[in-house]
């Protein structure tokens, strides 16, 4: 196997290249960890869309305590703002269902400026009067809308604001320090991007889930959900679990748009992290593979 240090020096290697557009990584292996800046911007940077992985942990933890079920329907929390002219097949929709970005979505929404450009500022009501083209778990359609949902739907089941919810929770438990979140016109989490947090942060996160829910010692997340959300939940529909991407042979993965990771490698006991700005994205997982194979 290869030694952390080995590893780093590959990687500095890998993505040191110029058109990578890496800013920094951190790279953990058996405890040891190995960190590097290719270039000195703040470390505290947008995760985009590795903050779903967040909030789909947000789910598992309230899950967990009882507040709610994978398999409620989203009526349940929607009573009040539920469309009049709901499609039939929203009232199959369950939480489940938005874990896997399987409701049966046309085509995804609420990304980038798009969500502030509408003039609909009722992103619920946006969510939820959204066509929907397909029966509930039968396609697989990728959309910030539906992990906004899951963020409203935690906020409904425990009280809480997300983000306050996962303070307690999560946020410093691990240790986390300064990182911001985005929000929506009412002031509520928005769940599917928009966290700020380091690299050397989102490591921990990292090895949280690498370690079965553990972190230095401490539970923090039920170990059937740890198992489960980083297994494919999508069958052949992809490779999906309840907020990670599966790669087979290598591990588990929080990605965001431009090059963000958080990549568990269980085989290696080893969880790369990393900012980048590269609008073709960074293909990681085939660095790893090259590295691992060498």
């Amino acid at each position: 196997m290869n030694s952390p240090l080995a590893v780093k020096e590959k990687l500095i290697e890998e993505l040191g290249k110029p058109d990578t557009h890496v800013f920094r990584f951190v790279y953990v292996q058996d405890g040891e960890w190995a960190e590097h800046d290719f270039q000195p911007v703040y470390q505290r940077l947008e995760c985009f869309s590795v903050t779903k992985s967040f909030t789909a942990t947000a789910v598992g933890l309230a899950q967990g305590e009882g507040f709610l079920s994978l398999d409620d329907p989203i009526s349940r929390y929607f009573s009040e703002e539920w469309p009049a002219d709901a499609d039939e097949k929203l009232s199959r929709v369950t939480v489940r269902h938005l874990l896997t970005h399987t409701m049966g979505l046309e085509s995804g929404f609420l990304f980038d400026s798009d969500r502030y450009q509408r003039p609909e500022k009722d992103w619920v009501k946006l969510s939820l009067s959204a066509p929907l083209a397909y029966e509930p778990g039968t396609h697989f359609t990728y959309s910030n809308s539906t992990i906004y949902l899951l963020s409203r739907i935690v906020r409904k089941a425990t009280g809480r604001r997300m983000e306050e919810y996962l303070e307690e929770k999560l946020m410093k438990p691990l240790g986390i320090g300064e990182h911001a979140w985005e929000h929506d016109p009412d002031g509520e989490t928005f769940g599917a991007a928009g966290l700020f947090l380091s690299a050397h942060d989102m490591a921990k996160f990292g090895l949280l889930y690498l370690n079965g829910g553990v972190y230095e010692g401490r539970r923090l997340l039920p170990e059937d959900w740890v198992r489960e959300a980083t297994r494919n939940q999508v069958g052949s529909l992809g490779s999906y679990g309840y907020g990670f991407w599966i790669f087979d042979g290598l591990g588990f993965a929080a990605t965001g748009a431009f090059g963000q990771i958080i990549l568990m490698m269980p085989e290696q006991n080893a969880v790369l992290a990393a900012h980048a700005f590269n609008v073709q994205d960074v293909d990681y997982p085939a660095v790893m593979r090259r590295i691992l194979e060498r």
